[in-house]
């Protein structure tokens, strides 16, 4: 909760008297809705294993989802339980609040020439004025060929919805693996993807 001297104190209170700063009945969970989270959550993380992707000759593009306009898709579950919530907030963490992904791509070149690929952070969000809501500053670590993982910030707005992270030569017939590990903060990031471009070869 935020309140405007950063007390504590006030914090408790307002949750626990003030229905118009924490108005109840915010647990609803349904097919086409988010439950509110209030409390302290579990980790809520999301490893998709390794994944093999072919690269292309140049000038083509694979974009891969980070979440599902559908929500909660078992196969997708991102929950995770309360450890102390309100009573009347979701008992468990829901959709992209605070879900941690781990994301291993091996990048495979299929052909006879070396390839580069270019691995952008994207969103589906553009327009003429930056809005905050629809801003992302989040630090990813990044790991390749299972050396020590980099830190390094990845940053989309409405004005500039792209953010490279990496650019990658694949040797001809090779294969080069790039893990990343971020926290999504929220459904600030709904209508992201990892964007994979094929630069040259």
């Amino acid at each position: 909760m935020i309140t405007t001297d950063g007390s504590l104190t006030t914090a408790v209170n307002l949750s626990q008297t003030d229905s118009a700063a924490a108005p109840g009945n915010i647990i609803g969970q349904t097919e086409t809705t988010y439950g509110r989270e209030a409390g302290v959550y579990g980790g809520s993380r999301w490893t998709t294993g390794r994944t093999t992707i072919d690269v292309p000759t140049a000038g083509k593009h694979l974009g891969l989802a980070l979440n599902t306009t559908v929500r909660q898709v078992a196969a997708l579950d991102q929950t995770a339980p309360a450890t102390a919530a309100l009573s009347d907030s979701s008992q468990r963490s829901w959709g992209n609040y605070g879900a941690r992904y781990s994301i291993e791509l091996a990048l495979r070149n299929p052909g006879t020439q070396p390839r580069t690929a270019r691995l952008v952070f994207g969103s589906n969000v553009t327009g003429s004025t930056d809005v905050p809501g629809n801003t992302w500053n989040g630090a990813m670590a990044v790991s390749v060929d299972g050396a020590a993982p980099q830190v390094q910030t990845a940053y989309v707005r409405p004005t500039a919805p792209r953010d490279t992270i990496g650019t990658y030569t694949l040797p001809a017939g090779g294969t080069r693996t790039v893990t990343l590990d971020f926290v999504v903060p929220g459904l600030i990031t709904a209508g992201s993807q990892l964007l994979l471009e094929s630069v040259t070869g």
